[in-house]
Formats: structure tokens, sequence, C-alpha cells
């Protein structure tokens, strides 16, 4: 049990790195994408705010599965890196 208390904040923090690294790349892809139409109709901060946050449900729904293998591979990565996944 001491075990998980010790590796479930080292996953945690590790997916929530990759997801929010992964959400930046996929905002950026798609706002480029959309880049012709941002620029015929000249929306202002608030409507890209608005299309962001419309977008965050499908995007996080695309991006939770890999962030969790990704966060995965690195948390072990990174304790077989610091030898810790050999004491454990």
């Amino acid at each position: 049990m001491k075990a998980f208390a010790y590796l479930f904040p080292t996953f945690f923090k590790t997916v929530l790195k990759v997801y929010l690294a992964l959400a930046g790349i996929a905002y950026l892809i798609d706002l480029s994408e959309q880049s012709r139409l941002l620029s015929k109709y000249q929306p202002g901060l608030a409507d890209l705010l608005l299309y962001c946050l419309g977008r965050l449900p499908w995007l996080a729904f695309q991006l939770a599965p890999i962030a969790g293998l990704l966060g995965a591979l690195l948390t072990l990565y990174l304790l077989g890196a610091r030898q810790e996944l050999t004491a454990l």
C-alpha cells in the first residue's frame, strides 16, 4: 500500500504534464488549421476563448488515453532512471 501512495502522485503529475503538453500542441494545430476562417472573420479574443472551450470536451476525450499511456511510460522511465523501480 505504501508503494501505491508513492507511485500515484508521481504518475498523476506525469500524466498531467503530458496531457497539458498534448493539449497545447493540439490547440495550436487546430487554430492553424482554422486560420483561413480566423483571417476571414477576424474574431476577438473572447470568441477565440469560446471556440477553445467548445473544443475542450472533444479534445479531452481524444487525448486522455494517449496521455495516460505516455504518462505511464514516462513514470516507469523516471523511476527506472533514478533506480526507484528496483527498490519497489
